[in-house]
C-alpha cells in the first residue's frame, strides 16, 4: 500500500475523531441549557432517576415526555434521569429488557410507550421502576438513607 493512502486514511480518522468530540460537546451543552431552562421555569422541580444496566440480562428505563413536553434530562454522580415539576404529572415511559436467547442471539422485550400519572412533591428524589411480575411501573420516593447504584443521592 502506498504511503500516500495511509496518510489520507490517518488524516480522515483524526478529522472524524475531532468532529465527534465537537458534536458531543455541543449536544451536552444543549442538554445542560435545556435543563437550566426547565429549572428556571420550575425551581421546585423534583428528580426522577431511571436505572439501566445489567450484564447478562440488561434493562433500560426511558422517560420520553413529561406532561406532553420532551423530558429535561440530567446526569449527576448518582445516576441519570429527568426533571419533573411538582404536582400531578403524566409521564410517557418505556421499559425494555434483553436476555440471551436459545435459538437467537438475544431476545428483547419492551412495554412500548406507556403513559402513567404520578404525584410529585417539590425538590424530592424519586426512582422509576418496573415490576415484570405485575407489569406495572412504580415511582418510589428516595429517602436520605437510600442510595442509587451504590452512590448517595443529593
Amino acid at each position: 500500500m502506498d504511503t500516500k493512502y495511509i496518510f489520507i486514511y490517518v488524516a480522515l480518522v483524526v478529522v472524524f475523531g475531532i468532529a465527534s468530540i465537537f458534536i458531543s460537546k455541543a449536544a451536552r451543552k444543549k442538554a445542560n441549557t435545556q435543563a437550566e431552562t426547565y429549572l428556571e421555569k420550575y425551581p421546585n422541580a423534583a428528580k426522577v432517576y431511571t436505572k439501566s444496566g445489567g450484564f447478562i440480562i440488561s434493562d433500560k428505563m426511558t422517560i420520553f415526555k413529561v406532561d406532553g413536553e420532551y423530558a429535561s434530562r440530567f446526569n449527576d454522580k448518582s445516576g441519570e434521569g429527568v426533571y419533573v415539576k411538582p404536582g400531578t404529572v403524566q409521564l410517557v415511559c418505556e421499559y425494555e429488557w434483553t436476555r440471551p436467547g436459545v435459538m437467537y442471539k438475544s431476545v428483547t422485550k419492551s412495554t412500548g410507550e406507556v403513559s402513567i400519572e404520578v404525584e410529585i412533591k417539590p425538590k424530592k428524589n424519586y426512582i422509576l421502576k418496573f415490576d415484570k411480575k405485575t407489569s406495572q411501573f412504580t415511582l418510589d420516593l428516595i429517602t436520605d438513607e437510600e442510595k442509587i447504584a451504590g452512590r448517595d443521592v443529593e
